[in-house]
């Protein structure tokens, strides 16, 4: 990875957690996800499951939930390890 592009990453996950600052301050997150299904081949893996997000209010009120399913999909890199290729997921609603 070019220095340039850690750069700009360090700038973007500094506005990402600047835009969410209010939200992890006001909620208590509470997220729950299942494995339904893990497979494996020689270059590839896969992770299939469900999951359950709720933001409750800190100072009351309405708790706000997401729910749905997810794929992860990994590749295996030259030192063998298993990295994020993609991560898809949908909400049931």
């Amino acid at each position: 990875m070019s220095s340039l592009t850690r750069k700009i990453m360090i700038v973007l996950y500094y506005w990402l957690g600047r835009a969410y600052e209010d939200l992890f301050k006001n909620y208590r997150q509470d997220v729950e996800v299942t494995f339904d299904e893990f497979g494996l081949s020689e270059n590839w893996s896969f992770l299939q499951g469900r999951f359950v997000i709720k933001l409750i209010p800190v100072n009351g009120g309405e708790t706000l939930q997401s729910k749905g399913k997810y794929l992860e999909i990994h590749k295996r890199q030259p030192d063998g390890s298993l990295k994020f290729y993609h991560h898809m997921w949908s909400e049931d609603e």
